[in-house]
């Protein structure tokens, strides 16, 4: 015990020691800044750890062994460190080494707490502390720690559904705000006065930047310094409190998320946890877009604590608060600087000020409008002006209860193409305020509309609508525009609630059952779907709600679009479904925090026009254990799912494959050999899947394999030889390989590979000469470490392009990057 003692008391002063040093460092040693910022972030994150460490030894006197490792460790990083401030910044060569050993530092400090090895150590120390009062609930909060640390540890993934720190972060400030200033001096005053007060309203009709105001309120100096912890999320109008609940309960636990018996216990168990958890903290929670039909949930969230103060931006009026911000319109002339901004390049009027004025009044004042508006006007001629507000005056569209904002926006729709109008109506599909994969679009583009089965032209589809302010975009990393069309995945869209009403808006004046478009909500009338042998014309589905409502005679002979929206432990295909015939685009994302065990699954065997399937936190095993052929499948995504062994027999299920996604899926850990016989294969991405380590020789039995994406799977130490016969494969992706070290030698047998991206915490001390051999290669994206590798072989090639992308990981589930330049 006095051993332990000794040992624990010496772990907290190596700790502390080469804590100090670092943080010193990152204020005085530039050569090293980013680095050092990474280190200094990692200890921040794993320093409860060390000091709980200290306890639990101090208690039981285990672990000694592994600690005396660790102490050894963190002397050994102190004294590189010291040795790092010596180094002169002009001094690459070193730099470049001594970076290297930083960022193993970093990583060893992680793999002390790795899965496979740690998690078991700290159960079996639990079984003989459950008579220590306290140590059991702690344990358990350090298990969630520690699982969190280790599978952020290489690509910040999501890990299990539970573990998910993103999901109540504050969004950043959008660009381009005009006249939020007083506002911004008048809410903060209005905050500061409340102090007595649970609740504080900000109340404004839609479009006219409530969340914006209140994301700048969130990330002011001085509101972070009187709220330590600010939460962010989203209410909408038909909310799901236990799913609020679990958001807000992860964040504040570490990721430790119970199972919640039902809406009463979420409430209790967060209730507790908050009185725990703020003593001495102060803490915000601003709710987002609250509804009269989502005020109960608003209600049963303000807890009378102390140090805890909910914001609520919402449409409504709730008189019941006594702190109310009304967001007026913006006046006049930030409304002319707003929207010149967007109608003009620099902002410089070059339109007649009559034509100019006229437009921005038709605007009303809404940021919104001013937005979309000004960019759809953007290089227009003045014929173009004047054919606006011949529209805007004759007051052409008529809005449910007279909205003025959607008003003004239906000539900007008006003035869109086919094909982006067509698209612009596809996003009202989606949920309110749902985050949209990008990939999901694509796939609903390429089939529906016969685009480009690359994407580009897809894509390129969604920038102009992201131009004309009708969605917007949120890029986890800007990635080299040479990458852009093989990492669409890590795309996402977002589309404002005005801008998805007007949306869904374009279809109102047909009949159901006539509709190109359809949302079957928990507000759809069920009589309409109970009605005998209902027929649809629809081509495009959206079905957010339970499939008891349906009526065995649904019949949609022309539906290729369909969108399922799910929230529970098990899930029963719709009978519908079978009668799809059409059906080329199935997208079933599960809401819920762990994945979907599928039944009825055969009735997909019917569907022999089916191209593409994507499938969210979904049990693709039990949907396979089914016996039907997909003989037309081109597509298969899963993200965060259970893959199991569902690839065993692919080939002779779904023989025609051409694309395989699949992401943060925990439970692969070796690529299905079933795969490798898919010899019409020509992309494969395996992204964020943690737990991956192996690779099989068959790879290369996919001879027409062009795109191989191992992104971010950090247990994957190595790549086979045979790859070497890929002979097709024009795309490598290893970026963030963290244990993949060294690259083989036969890579210079790739001679059709074109781009490679690789680099990050990969911790490479050098390339393969082999490397010289790749005849076709045009451009390397990496990091500024493996640029310097790949610079003493440029004199090979003609034309090498390096791009360097500089990491900006941190230890939250969004992998963030941003391309510094070209070298």
């Amino acid at each position: 015990m006095a051993a332990s003692l000794l040992e624990g008391a010496v772990l907290g002063v190596a700790f502390d020691k080469l804590f100090v040093v670092v943080v010193d460092s990152c204020r005085k040693v530039a050569a090293f800044r980013s680095d050092f910022e990474s280190l200094k972030s990692t200890l921040c994150r794993i320093q409860p750890i060390f000091h709980d460490i200290e306890k639990l030894n101090k208690l039981t006197g285990t672990r000694e062994d592994e600690t005396k490792v660790l102490i050894k460790q963190l002397a050994d990083g102190e004294a590189l460190v010291e040795e790092c401030k010596k180094i002169k910044r002009h001094n690459l060569c070193k730099k470049w080494r001594y970076s290297k050993k930083l960022a193993k530092l970093e990583k060893s400090l992680l793999r002390f707490f790795s899965i496979d090895v740690q998690i078991q150590s700290f159960r079996d120390n639990k079984k003989t502390l459950v008579t220590v009062n306290g140590i059991d609930e702690k344990t358990d909060e350090l298990l969630a720690l520690v699982k969190n640390l280790t599978i952020n540890q290489g690509a910040t993934a999501m890990g299990t559904p539970s573990a998910f720190p993103g999901w109540v972060d504050v969004p950043a400030v959008p660009a381009g705000l005009v006249g939020f200033d007083v506002p911004l001096l008048e809410l903060k005053k209005m905050v500061d006065e409340a102090d007595e007060e649970l609740v504080v309203v900000i109340s404004a009709p839609g479009g006219c930047g409530k969340t914006s105001l209140v994301k700048l309120l969130c990330h002011d100096k001085d509101i972070k310094e009187k709220y330590q912890q600010i939460y962010f999320v989203t209410v909408s109008r038909t909310p799901n409190l236990r799913s609020i609940i679990h958001k807000i309960f992860n964040k504040l636990s570490n990721g430790l998320v119970p199972d919640f018996q039902s809406n009463e216990d979420a409430l209790n168990q967060l209730q507790h946890l908050l009185q725990e958890h703020l003593v001495g903290k102060s803490m915000l929670l601003v709710l987002d877009d609250v509804w009269n039909e989502s005020l109960s949930v608003l209600e049963k969230l303000i807890f009378p604590i102390q140090n805890y103060k909910v914001l609520v931006t919402t449409r409504c009026r709730f008189p019941q608060f006594k702190y109310t911000y009304k967001l007026k319109l913006l006046p006049d002339n930030d409304a002319m600087i707003l929207f010149c901004n967007y109608a003009f390049e620099g902002g410089k009027c070059i339109v007649q000020r009559d034509l100019v004025d006229k437009v921005v009044k038709s605007c009303g004042g809404f940021p919104l409008a001013l937005k979309v508006v000004g960019r759809s006007l953007y290089r227009q001629n003045e014929f173009f002006w004047n054919d606006r507000i011949k529209k805007q005056s004759k007051g052409q569209i008529l809005f449910p209860l007279g909205s003025d904002l959607l008003d003004c926006l239906q000539p900007s729709i008006d003035a869109l193409n086919e094909i982006l109008k067509d698209c612009y109506q596809d996003l009202g599909l989606f949920l309110e305020d749902q985050r949209i994969p990008v990939a999901v679009l694509l796939d609903m583009w390429e089939e529906r509309y016969n685009l480009d089965d690359d994407g580009f032209s897809a894509f390129n589809i969604l920038l102009h609508l992201a131009s004309y302010n009708l969605v917007d975009l949120a890029l986890r990393r800007k990635d080299d525009p040479a990458s852009i069309g093989f990492s669409n995945a890590v795309h996402y869209a977002r589309q404002h609630d005005v801008l998805r009403e007007l949306a869904m808006y374009q279809s109102v004046n047909e009949t159901i059952e006539n509709r190109r478009r359809l949302n079957i909500d928990n507000d759809f009338p069920p009589w309409v779907l109970k009605q005998p042998r209902l027929l649809l014309q629809v081509q495009m589905l959206s079905i957010s709600t339970d499939e008891t409502l349906f009526s065995n005679d649904l019949q949609l002979p022309n539906l290729e679009v369909l969108l399922l929206n799910i929230q529970s432990s098990s899930y029963t295909l719709p009978i519908f479904v079978e009668k799809a015939s059409h059906l080329k685009v199935l997208v079933v994302t599960n809401n819920g925090f762990s994945p979907t065990v599928f039944s009825n699954c055969t009735l997909l065997g019917h569907l022999h026009n089916l191209k593409r399937i994507r499938l969210e936190r979904i049990s693709f095993s039990s949907i396979c254990q089914s016996t039907f052929m997909l003989e037309n499948l081109q597509k298969i995504s899963l993200v965060m799912c259970e893959v199991g062994d569902a690839f065993r027999d692919c080939v002779d299920r779904m023989p025609n494959l051409l694309e395989i996604n699949i992401e943060y899926c925990d439970d692969l850990k070796k690529l299905p050999i079933g795969i490798c016989d898919l010899v019409n294969l020509r992309k494969l991405s395996i992204s964020y899947c943690q737990k991956l380590d192996e690779i099989p020789e068959e790879l290369c039995n996919l001879e027409n394999l062009e795109v191989l994406m191992l992104h971010s799977c950090s247990n994957l130490t190595g790549l086979p030889d045979s790859m070497e016969r890929l002979y097709k494969l024009k795309f490598l992706d290893i970026y963030d390989c963290v244990d993949l070290d060294p690259i083989p030698e036969k890579i210079g047998e790739l001679r059709s590979l074109e781009t490679i991206f690789m680099g990050g915490r990969q911790g490479l001390d050098d390339l393969p000469d082999t490397v010289r051999n790749l005849a076709q290669l045009t451009t390397v994206i990496c990091d500024e470490e493996t640029a310097f590798l790949w610079e003493n072989y440029r004199d090979y090639f003609k034309d090498l392009r390096i791009s360097i992308v500089k990491d900006d990981m941190n230890l939250n589930w969004l992998h963030r990057s941003s391309c510094l330049g070209t070298l």
